[in-house]
C-alpha cells in the first residue's frame, strides 16, 4: 500500500506521494478531470501543465471533497509553469508568484 498526502490549493487537489512525486487535479467542464505534475523550488509550489484528461466528479462532489482536505503547507508561494519563461536568450525571467496561505 503506498502512502500519500493530499490537500486543497484553491480549486486545486494536490497529492504527495511517498517516494515525494506531486500530482495537481482540478475539474474544468463539466465532469472533465484534469491532472499533471507539480513541482518544489525553494519555497514556491510550481504546477505544470496537465498532462492528463479523464471524466472525473460533478462539480458539486468535487468541490465537498475539497473542502475536506487540509490546506496545502508545504510552500509558502505557487506558480505556475506556463508563466515561466524561457530563458535561453536572456530574458528577464517574470513570474507572478502567489502565496499558498491567501
Amino acid at each position: 500500500m503506498r502512502h500519500e498526502n493530499i490537500y486543497r490549493l484553491g480549486e486545486y487537489r494536490i497529492t504527495e506521494y511517498e517516494n515525494g512525486l506531486l500530482q495537481w487535479e482540478k475539474l474544468f467542464n463539466f465532469g472533465v478531470q484534469r491532472s499533471g505534475k507539480c513541482f518544489i523550488l525553494g519555497n514556491i509550489l510550481i504546477i505544470g501543465h496537465w498532462g492528463h484528461e479523464e471524466v472525473g466528479y460533478l462539480q458539486l462532489e468535487f468541490f465537498e471533497q475539497l473542502e475536506k482536505l487540509p490546506a496545502w503547507n508545504k510552500t509558502r508561494y505557487y506558480c505556475f509553469s506556463s508563466e515561466l519563461l524561457n530563458t535561453d536568450f536572456h530574458r528577464v525571467l517574470s513570474v507572478i508568484i502567489i502565496s499558498a496561505h491567501s
